[in-house]
């Protein structure tokens, strides 16, 4: 089932896959935007997070997401499309983490250089936790649950950081 963008400026997509040599999922979508990768994160159980976005995207009703290769990656999306972003260059600073914990990760601190800035932030699991949660203010905006020889556990959450602090 699509999902209508119309009025996106920005859209951004968290993908959650397997850490396998040669099997790295990309994101497509079916009004074939170029996607602009961030810094891949792994974790001690070979789980990878990546966040992609399109900037000034092609949108409108229906508009459905897909992934494309990394045969064998167990991929799952999660994404969002958001209005008022800048069109041009809207990419600022990024931070991240990967490891084993259960409970907790620290991706690290980041101060944007303007307020009013969207802060993303993805994640991945491979656990039968279900559901995640994270704090400081975060929306998630959609999560799907990590099922066993299918796909990884994702979410994708945001932040609107009206004065840009740490």
């Amino acid at each position: 089932t699509g999902i209508d963008t119309t009025g996106a400026s920005l859209l951004v997509m968290e993908l959650a896959s397997y850490d396998l040599a040669g099997a790295q999922p990309n994101p497509a979508d079916s009004n074939t935007n170029t996607w602009t990768a961030l810094t891949a994160r792994s974790g001690a159980s070979r789980t990878r997070s990546r966040l992609f976005y399109v900037a000034k995207p092609t949108v409108g009703a229906g508009h459905t997401f897909s992934t494309t290769g990394g045969s064998g990656a167990y991929p799952a999306i999660a994404v969002a499309a958001f209005s008022g972003a800048l069109t041009v260059s809207p990419f600022d600073l990024e931070n991240g983490a990967g490891g084993a914990a259960v409970t907790s990760i620290q991706p690290g601190s980041i101060t944007p250089s303007e307020n009013d800035e969207l802060i993303a932030a993805g994640l991945a699991w491979e656990d039968e936790t279900g559901s995640v949660a994270i704090g400081s203010g975060y929306t998630i905006t959609n999560q799907v649950a990590f099922v066993s020889g299918v796909n990884f556990g994702v979410a994708l959450a945001y932040l609107i950081q009206t004065t840009a602090t740490a």
